[in-house]
């Protein structure tokens, strides 16, 4: 029987390198869209996040028994004898408890702002984009400590 010398279908080895570069491709996608997703984003963001910080921060407040102003630092003392310090380092708003921690709080600020009175809170945010976001929160029981 003559043997025929026809080399038109694909070997075990080209079939399993195509297979291993569409494994490759398919692997890489999600690495693609998040770069992708990540390129229009817009500073809604920002003022998302800053709404998080102010929502989370609401609990603090209400939890706090005395309230310090001192430039851009915020010091609270809760009933459980914890002192807590929100203050900017570069541009980030960072939080510690005790002197002890660097919890970062948000990012992207350019400055921050507290006005306190006898029964409101002010917390005042601008990001480096020009953004700004802005709450008060009623305070109840609070005092001022030096």
């Amino acid at each position: 029987m003559p043997r025929s010398n026809n080399v038109n279908g694909f070997t075990l080895l080209e079939s399993v390198f195509s297979l291993f570069i569409l494994m490759v491709i398919i692997a890489m996608m999600p690495l693609l869209l998040k770069v992708t997703a990540g390129l229009d984003e817009d500073n809604s963001s920002f003022i998302f996040k800053a709404n998080l910080f102010l929502e989370q921060s609401a609990v603090e407040i209400r939890k706090a028994e005395f309230i310090h102003i001192q430039g851009s630092k915020l010091t609270m003392l809760n009933y459980d004898g914890e002192e807590i310090l929100y203050e900017l380092n570069g541009e980030t708003l960072r939080r510690r408890v005790n002197g002890l921690g660097h919890e970062v709080l948000l990012q992207n600020v350019e400055s921050v702002s507290y006005t306190h009175t006898s029964t409101t809170l002010t917390i005042n945010v601008l990001d480096v984009m020009g953004e700004q976001v802005e709450r008060t929160f009623l305070v109840y029981n609070t005092g001022v400590f030096n």
